[in-house]
């Protein structure tokens, strides 16, 4: 099944932190700006994003 992207967010900032292997990625959404705190974890085979327009 294709479906076509109809949210998107813009990065505003990244921070990560060594001692806590925490990663904050500060977006701005639709809904206002969201703070994601992520684990290494998540990029530790690679992190791939992307924009896309309608």
């Amino acid at each position: 099944m294709f479906t076509i992207p109809t949210h998107w967010v813009g990065l505003i900032d990244i921070n990560s932190n060594d001692a806590t292997e925490l990663v904050n990625v500060n977006v701005y959404t639709w809904g206002g700006t969201r703070i994601w705190t992520l684990s290494y974890d998540v990029f530790h085979d690679g992190y791939f994003g992307y924009i896309a327009g309608k």
